[in-house]
């Protein structure tokens, strides 16, 4: 089942974002060195604030997502889907395929036209999900993430809806 969290649903999230940032620390922006230290204050306002989904198998979340909206008129037709992690357990079995379809789904509801995200040249197995989900890369950014000294370029990727 895919839904998008609310604020009841914080220990949820803050359980797989923090999963998500100490396993792929080289696939997001923020690390879990410096989330582990929010306040539980913190986890619950960015699901009052923002649009996050999970995917649950049993009732336990397994894989998780944001979606981040254009707010000025002139981009009101874009936006971002960010934060995408998939737990090991649920590798393979079409989680991140459902996952960010729902989401696609969801922005197109919105009125959305370019959906947008960015993923690490070396993440692989994600970039081949998102092509397979209709994502074109449009450019790249050299050398956008650095992590222990090791730089990390950055596609960027689009997808029509």
């Amino acid at each position: 089942m895919i839904k998008k969290l609310g604020k009841n649903d914080w220990r949820e999230w803050k359980e797989i974002r923090l999963e998500a940032l100490k396993k792929s620390p080289d696939s997001f922006l923020s690390s879990h060195a410096e989330e582990s230290k929010n306040p539980d204050e913190i986890w619950i306002e960015q699901l009052k604030s923002s649009i996050k989904f999970g995917y649950f198998i049993d009732d336990k979340i397994v894989g998780c997502c944001g979606l981040s909206l254009e707010k000025t008129t002139k981009t009101s037709h874009t936006a971002t889907l960010f934060g995408m992690y998939i737990k090991d357990e649920a590798l393979g079995n079409g989680a991140g395929f459902a996952l960010v379809n729902f989401v696609k789904n969801y922005a197109k509801k919105n009125h959305i036209k370019h959906l947008y995200l960015g993923c690490n040249a070396e993440n692989y197995r994600a970039v081949k999900l998102y092509k397979k989900c209709g994502f074109k890369i449009y450019g790249t950014r050299p050398d956008y993430t650095k992590i222990d000294n090791k730089f990390y370029d950055d596609l960027m990727m689009m997808c029509e809806l």
